[in-house]
């Protein structure tokens, strides 16, 4: 199941954010039962796999400013245990620590502190992170540490 990126609003009935939601639910239940219910969520649908894991009841973004930036990763020790990361080769991953990479558009982000103020990194590994032009560190990658949950 993807959850794309793009410009919408949470908190709308019926809208992206309840989507959202209702399909992470279905996603837990499954991958529970044993059956591979896997969601990659990308930009704006990584966030709104941390407004699902909250019931869809509180958006803990925060404001960040990166606007058409390439920029490498800051991979945390988390990747090595990942399926998305751990079998890439070295000099991928070379690339993806010292290259401008990474494509990043965004006017809200995510951030360790915002999911541990929320319990999140009790259930997620932050698996990579970059720094706004106002020095916010945001997150750039994540899993979840039971489910085949990604975002990026």
């Amino acid at each position: 199941l993807l959850f794309p990126g793009g410009g919408t609003y949470f908190n709308e009935t019926g809208g992206y954010g309840e989507a959202a939601t209702y399909l992470y639910k279905i996603a837990l239940e499954y991958n529970n039962k044993g059956i591979y219910y896997p969601i990659w969520g990308t930009c704006l649908g990584m966030q709104a796999l941390m407004y699902a894991a909250l019931n869809g009841t509180k958006d803990i973004r925060v404001s960040c400013v990166l606007r058409d930036t390439a920029l490498p990763l800051n991979l945390s020790s988390e990747h090595r245990q990942s399926r998305l990361l751990s079998d890439a080769p070295s000099d991928v991953l070379t690339i993806l620590r010292t290259e401008n990479v990474t494509y990043n558009q965004h006017i809200y982000c995510l951030t360790a502190e915002a999911l541990s103020e929320n319990n999140l990194l009790d259930d997620w590994h932050i698996l990579a992170t970059n720094t706004d032009v106002n020095g916010i560190e945001f997150i750039s990658a994540m899993k979840h540490k039971k489910f085949p949950l990604h975002g990026i």
